[in-house]
């Protein structure tokens, strides 16, 4: 039993120096693709297959590991009234951040397109995003959760509960910890590739993104 109970307190601990994942890479684009589903529906997300395929394109130019899938939205209020002739929608972009999606996928605000000042500033926003992803830090950050809650759970089922502000809240400054080492890491790395890309990244897909931007925010 207390071969059990060391085993419940260090499991935590292993987890978050040794980067523990339960996920391979076809179960995290698993669950990416659900997320991004989910995300999909809630998100006023643009219709526009020459934006899409501009950004694909400059993603690519910046790191090919993953083949990623792009979603381009206007992020705010959504008008009450709709009719027929309501050609262009109005929009409140209240977002300004890339969101990255586990298995590879980049939902993109038409703000950050449109409000970025130049091409390297646009790099380093999709370049944070890839890295996001290609640290796998979504799956990683979920895989601490879970061994949290196990080993709380297991201290539940063989009575050690007074035993359980030992192990991390699953929510907890723990947690909110590792988001913001992972956040470090990325903020390193992506610099790194914007710096390693300089040169190579396909501009003109970039001019390409930010006219359409523009063009579908007025």
């Amino acid at each position: 039993m207390r071969l059990l109970l060391l085993c419940v307190l260090a499991t935590p601990l292993v987890a978050a120096e040794r980067g523990i994942n339960f996920y391979s890479i076809d179960a995290e684009r698993e669950k990416g693709a659900k997320v991004a589903a989910r995300l999909a529906a809630e998100l006023s997300i643009v219709q526009d297959p020459d934006l899409l395929r501009a950004l694909q394109t400059y993603a690519r130019s910046i790191s090919s590991e993953y083949d990623w899938k792009i979603q381009v939205f206007h992020d705010g209020q959504t008008p009450v009234h709709k009719t027929q002739s309501d050609l262009i929608l109005p929009f409140d972009d209240s977002r300004s951040e890339i969101l990255s999606v586990a298995g590879g996928w980049l939902f993109v605000p038409l703000r950050t397109i449109a409000e970025a000042t130049s091409e390297r500033q646009f790099a380093s926003a999709v370049a944070h995003a890839i890295t996001h992803v290609t640290l796998r830090h979504g799956t990683r950050l979920s895989t601490r959760r879970q061994v949290v809650s196990l080993a709380n759970h297991t201290l539940e089922r063989n009575d050690f509960t007074g035993l359980r502000n030992k192990v991390p809240d699953p929510a907890g400054p723990a947690l909110q910890a590792a988001a913001s080492t992972y956040e470090t890491d990325t903020n390193r790395y992506a610099k790194q590739l914007v710096e390693d890309t300089e040169g190579s990244r396909d501009v003109g897909a970039f001019e390409a993104i930010r006219k359409a931007a523009q063009r579908l925010r007025k």
